[in-house]
């Protein structure tokens, strides 16, 4: 697949263990007593940005490190908005039309909902930022057929770093000039790539006996992503460090599979889904068994939490992520808050 990070929804629990290093988090609810499905995708030192579901329509919803949500306007015209980036004062976000198009937008708290919207496209999609300058996606005039997109500058003027090579391709994340997503070759492959600068120089990321990868996030020293080997149905979390043959595999042994979805250099988070089709947060410390599983620890919320993914890590170590309580029937937005 390309034109997202792999994010897969499974079924129901129980816990495992781990120790990443000497870091400890507590996690906060950031909803509390909502009626609504929200997510978080993203976050910076001080906010996380997501989306609050809403029958058929999605708001754009901001915190800020505590239990009280911004609800961002939607872009004129719009139906919808999702947020799914966030740089250093801005947020960007996918806002849809009652047509169905998307259309790629900017926004901060108190400032104007701006669309980036490139003209001759009738789709563009944001999936990552590094700034408030460089932002990555996609654009398309087929959802099934999209092109990989850089917005840049401070009038985020677009440039399109589709391979010649590709039928489809997405940039899910950056870090400075660096931008690593996916493309789908002729032959059906989807495989991770990484970009280097605007001139549409890359590099394949897929690990030597892969039949799938996708990067999904980046820092200014690794990446990280998904890959699937051959000889398994499964996939399997990844870390990179700008070349294809730099992998390592963080994937848990305990569990079935496993995506990894963010990274600060440092830490790196996603999570793994265990044999009952359980999703567990992770937070791992560039190997495969130094996780912790951050779901265990929402039992200090109380009752309840069977499911949850870490999606955003900032960079004193701060995750962001969701997480499904049984008892609410809801997704909640979370907050594991690094203590130690």
């Amino acid at each position: 697949m390309t034109g997202a990070k792999l994010v897969v929804f499974s079924t129901l629990m129980s816990v495992g263990t781990a120790l990443a290093g000497a870091q400890t988090y507590t996690p906060t609810d950031m909803i509390g007593t909502g009626s609504r499905n929200v997510f978080l995708y993203g976050s910076n030192a001080t906010k996380q940005i997501g989306f609050l579901q809403k029958d058929s329509t999605d708001r754009m919803i901001v915190f800020t490190g505590a239990p009280s949500p911004v609800f961002m306007s939607l872009p004129t015209g719009h139906i919808s908005a999702q947020g799914t980036a966030i740089g250093s004062t801005l947020f960007f976000g996918n806002a849809r039309t009652s047509a169905g198009e998307s259309h790629a937008f900017k926004t901060s708290v108190g400032g104007p909902t701006t669309l980036i919207h490139p003209a001759g496209w009738t789709h563009s999609y944001v999936y990552g930022a590094s700034g408030d300058t460089t932002v990555v996606g996609s654009v398309a005039n087929m959802p099934s057929s999209q092109r990989a997109h850089v917005w840049s500058g401070t009038g985020h003027s677009g440039t399109i770093l589709h391979p010649p090579v590709a039928v489809s391709s997405a940039i899910n994340c950056a870090s400075g000039s660096w931008y690593g997503g996916s493309m789908r070759t002729t032959s059906g492959l989807t495989v991770g790539v990484l970009w280097n600068g605007l001139s549409g120089s890359y590099t394949v990321m897929n690990p030597l006996g892969s039949s799938f990868s996708m990067v999904n996030g980046a820092s200014s020293t690794d990446q990280v992503g998904t890959f699937r080997p051959t000889t398994s149905a499964n996939v399997r979390a990844v870390r990179w460090t700008f070349t294809m043959t730099s992998y390592t595999s963080l994937h848990p042994t305990a569990f079935a599979s496993s995506v990894a979805l963010g990274t600060n250099g440092s830490r790196q988070v996603g999570y793994a889904i265990d044999s009952a089709g359980t999703n567990h947060a992770l937070v791992w410390a560039s190997s495969s068994s130094s996780y912790v599983n951050l779901g265990a620890l929402l039992s200090a919320l109380g009752p309840g939490w069977t499911q949850s993914q870490a999606t955003t890590i900032n960079a004193t170590g701060d995750i962001a992520g969701h997480a499904y309580n049984s008892i609410t029937g809801l997704w909640h937005p979370i907050l594991w808050k690094r203590t130690s």
